[in-house]
């Protein structure tokens, strides 16, 4: 069997990610990986939208740094000792990538 040294896992507040969340820290405890919880902002859809660009940010930065702090308590409550946190804007396919090259 697979042993993980550290899984990083995307939330968004649907029901696939909360599923993988609940996969993924299941893993992660098991294991005694380390977790990451990553929140990305996608900010392709609000190129156009360049006045409304900072209020997008602020709310989309508050709304991340709330989200994983809900699953950053989840985690730890599910036995994982080492949760990381990460907000980032970018689009979520190249983020991801970039974030864990190997």
């Amino acid at each position: 069997m697979t042993t993980y040294s550290r899984i990083l896992v995307g939330v968004d507040g649907s029901n696939e990610a909360e599923a993988a969340f609940r996969r993924a820290a299941k893993m992660a405890a098991s294991d005694g990986a380390v977790l990451g919880i990553a929140f990305v902002a996608d900010i392709r859809r609000i190129v156009p939208l360049i006045d409304y660009e900072q209020t997008f940010i602020h709310k989309a930065r508050s709304y991340g740094e709330e989200l994983v702090g809900i699953y950053e308590n989840e985690a730890k409550k599910a036995g994982v000792q080492d949760v990381e946190t990460f907000i980032q804007f970018g689009t979520p396919k190249s983020t991801f990538v970039k974030k864990n090259p190997s």
